[in-house]
């Protein structure tokens, strides 16, 4: 289970995450993610209506999900705020399918990340002010 202080709560992250963050995807899972200033690492969970209908099953997985994000927290560097999203996903998943899932995009996305930033800053050195985009 995820400690309540390393869970995202409010919607002006989710906002913020979705709109500035950095995006991986795999099978049924997506993951945005982005910094955040802070000292630890956050972690939100989001199962829309389309891949769940009933409340109950949203639930069942968002638990299932956040006890598998629990054990990644190790390998995710601090202030880093992470929104998983379960997209259409087989109904009868199993806890470690999930771990796998989550384990393979996260680790994706924290590659991509260090190559982006190294992008990032390339474009920064090269790239004339007017021509930036704003």
């Amino acid at each position: 289970m995820l400690p309540l202080f390393q869970r995202l709560h409010k919607k002006a992250d989710y906002i913020r995450l979705h709109q500035r963050g950095m995006k991986s995807y795999k099978d049924w899972v997506s993951v945005v993610w982005d910094t955040n200033g802070g000292g630890s690492s956050r972690i939100g969970v989001v199962v829309p209506n389309s891949t769940a209908r009933k409340a109950t099953q949203r639930n069942v997985l968002k638990r299932k999900i956040r006890s598998a994000a629990a054990g990644l927290l190790k390998e995710i560097p601090q202030g880093i705020d992470l929104i998983i999203t379960a997209r259409a996903y087989p109904k009868d998943i199993k806890s470690i399918a999930i771990i796998s899932q989550l384990s393979q995009v996260v680790r994706h996305a924290l590659m991509v990340k260090k190559s982006a930033v190294s992008r990032i800053n390339l474009k920064k050195r090269t790239i004339p002010e007017r021509y930036r985009r704003h």
